[in-house]
């Protein structure tokens, strides 16, 4: 086992004190593995040969024969300490159903003593050392799962293309210790729904909801909400839309009609409220404004702080809205996603004819944020970019080149810019790199996330 590495660390000569052979059982059979939920090391004996089957497109290892005996060891503070002999009488026959195999959060393999060779059959998962339930005998032909210390009756589901086909072989699985990440039934799920076009498409894995903070229309036209994108309804500022389950996850669609603003001036903080967990949001923002107009490929007219502070001190947001609008008005996306703390990426931002102030302080606070936005304007507006990522610690910026700050980012992306007033002020305020603050235009600096 020379030179067999474990975190870059040479791992101990194998235990001399291992018992071959303990109550009749010859353990003949070893491996080394990497938990990788923990990161514990163990050795593991056994008492046939492993084999290899293929589940959910990775690699699982059984041991070949029924039943399975196993004799295992810990590397704790560089030593391999002695954890016993063990009894696991799990078997999984060659008829069984498909399961999934979370392999992520089960096992890296660092060594063998023996070839691990491919095999169809099945097999006994090699480390799962802790009691299970007695299995029903006869064998029932419909799969059972156990709970509460008995087995209970489940289905079992194939993925076969985009559909989810139940499957009629027999098959168990068990949720204590390691199996349960191991093995976990393949539920069935239908298929996503196609994006809904022309409207805004909140969705989230949980129940949500969306108010108006000040409980009162700031728009100047007509707001429709759905939770099905059929039925729509006006949407008077009062009250509380719940989302409702469509496409497999919980919904609420928006759109608009003869809009021209969505949000007060930016002297009223907070406008749209969002209640719940990790809620995304899709669509082009401007359905908001006229979707009738969007639909026709035309852009609806924007009026100064039209989506200022829409979503302020959202932090459940975890994906922000096409922003695809070429021509900006004042204040237009100013503070639109301020301490929105949960978005990963911003939207791509291809406009460029600036207004003042249009982006100022757009994802202040956005501590999640790791990744910049393509700015292409060659000419700036006064305020147009001051303070927009200030306090966003996952951005990071360097003047130098460096492993970590690998990555050219410019202002503007192209071209020879030029500057304006206040233009570049606290842009990278309070940002996590090495350079925070106000950049110069024209300038190449380097950051260690990506752009969009």
């Amino acid at each position: 086992m020379d030179n067999k590495l474990y975190n870059g660390v040479e791992l101990p000569a194998l235990p001399e004190t291992h018992l071959h052979n303990t109550d009749g059982h010859a353990f003949d059979y070893a491996v080394i593995f990497k938990t990788i939920s923990s990161g514990a090391c163990k050795l593991v004996y056994f008492t046939a040969p492993l084999v290899k089957k293929l589940y959910a497109g990775r690699d699982a290892i059984f041991c070949s024969e029924a039943p399975l005996y196993n004799y295992s060891y810990d590397l704790t503070d560089g030593e391999w300490v002695d954890k016993g002999s063990y009894a696991n009488p799990y078997y999984m026959s060659s008829n069984s159903a498909p399961y999934l195999s979370s392999l992520e959060t089960v096992y890296e393999l660092i060594w063998s003593n023996h070839d691990i060779a491919d095999n169809d059959n099945g097999g006994i998962y090699f480390a799962a050392s802790d009691p299970v339930p007695v299995l029903p005998d006869p064998l029932p032909v419909t799969p059972y799962l156990p709970k509460n210390g008995a087995w209970v009756k489940h289905d079992i589901y194939k993925q076969v293309g985009n559909e989810w086909v139940k499957q009629a072989q027999e098959g168990y699985e068990t949720q204590q210790g390691m199996w349960q990440a191991i093995f976990e039934k393949q539920q069935p799920e239908p298929n996503p729904l196609p994006e809904v076009q022309n409207c805004l498409t909140f969705s989230s894995a949980e129940p949500f909801t969306i108010s108006e903070y000040y409980e009162t229309k700031s728009w100047n036209g007509v707001l429709y909400y759905s939770t099905n994108a059929s039925t729509w309804s006006e949407w008077d500022g009062k009250t509380v839309i719940a989302s409702a389950e469509h496409g497999g996850e919980q919904r609420i669609y928006m759109r608009g009609s003869g809009n021209s603003k969505i949000s007060r001036p930016y002297y009223y903080p907070r406008n749209l409220v969002l209640t719940g967990n990790a809620i995304s949001c899709i669509g082009n923002i401007e359905t908001l404004l006229d979707y009738e107009t969007v639909a026709s490929g035309e852009h609806p007219t924007m009026e100064a702080y039209c989506f200022a502070h829409l979503f302020d001190g959202c932090t459940a947001l975890t994906r922000a809205p096409e922003l695809p609008a070429t021509t900006l008005a004042k204040s237009c996306y100013s503070h639109m996603f301020y301490d929105c703390t949960s978005l990963l990426t911003p939207p791509e931002l291809p406009a460029s004819n600036l207004a003042m102030a249009c982006y100022d302080n757009m994802f202040r606070n956005c501590k999640g944020l790791s990744s910049l936005p393509k700015l292409c304007a060659i000419t700036l507006a006064e305020r147009c970019y001051a303070s927009m990522f200030y306090g966003c610690t996952g951005i990071k910026l360097s003047e130098t080149q460096t492993e970590e700050y690998n990555t050219e980012y410019r202002i503007p992306i192209i071209g020879t810019g030029t500057t304006a007033d206040y233009a570049l002020i606290y842009m990278f305020t309070d940002t996590g790199g090495a350079f925070t603050g106000e950049p110069t235009i024209n300038t190449t600096y380097y950051i260690s996330n990506t752009v969009v």
